[in-house]
């Protein structure tokens, strides 16, 4: 496709090409195909059935549960706070001093993830930056309440104060964070078990019953 329009015609065309080297032209042994879902991949799926009548057409199951992750995610409130993790996150990765002082607190409060940068092509990397903050939030609250945080001390700079703020006195903020990995974490849950190039069509469909059934079990707690 390189150099090429993605057109639906010339997605078919390649295709037909790639089932010819495979020397199986006519797809006999192909139940299903799946793309993206945007409107040329859709009109490829319509023209690959018309070609091919026999063959199913789904859109990508992990496309489709990041979709569901960034609506979540794009919910003003949520939105917000997400924003809030964000800030935290590249204060302390950006921070020589005080990234090194988060890093040995919470290597002696035994964890071992790191802090997750956002990935801005993947919704679910949202999810996983604020499961690195939530389980940080010890060694942060820690970090955060040392007496030469507020103000430079010896030549180092001190915390931002936004950052304190967020992390000891915003009482929204971990109840949101909580509350964000409890909705998304069966949906982030599924794309990870889905993502091996060895996943078939029958694991896509047993994980996407599995994510409703565990999503269909959430319950409001008093603070959601």
């Amino acid at each position: 496709m390189m150099g090429h329009r993605s057109s639906a015609d010339w997605l078919l065309e390649v295709s037909e090409l790639a089932l010819k080297k495979m020397e199986i032209e006519d797809a006999r042994n192909f139940v299903v195909v799946t793309t993206d879902n945007p409107t040329v991949m859709q009109s490829f799926c319509r023209k690959f059935q018309n070609k091919f009548y026999w063959v199913l057409a789904f859109p990508c199951f992990l496309h489709g549960m990041n979709t569901i992750i960034g609506k979540i995610c794009s919910f003003p409130w949520m939105k917000w706070n997400i924003a809030k993790a964000t800030k935290v996150v590249t204060f302390f990765n950006n921070s020589h001093y005080w990234g090194g002082q988060l890093k040995d607190q919470a290597t002696r409060d035994n964890i071992t993830r790191t802090l997750k940068q956002n990935c801005e092509s993947h919704w679910y990397a949202l999810i996983l930056q604020a499961i690195s903050v939530s389980e940080h939030r010890q060694p942060l609250m820690i970090i955060c309440v040392h007496l030469d945080v507020m103000k430079k001390t010896n030549g180092l700079s001190p915390i931002s104060s936004d950052v304190i703020d967020i992390v000891v006195h915003d009482l929204e903020f971990w109840p949101a964070m909580d509350q964000l990995i409890k909705t998304t974490k069966p949906l982030v849950d599924t794309i990870g078990n889905c993502k091996s190039c060895e996943a078939s069509l029958a694991s896509c469909m047993l994980e996407l019953i599995c994510c409703a059934r565990k999503m269909s079990q959430l319950r409001i707690d008093s603070l959601d």
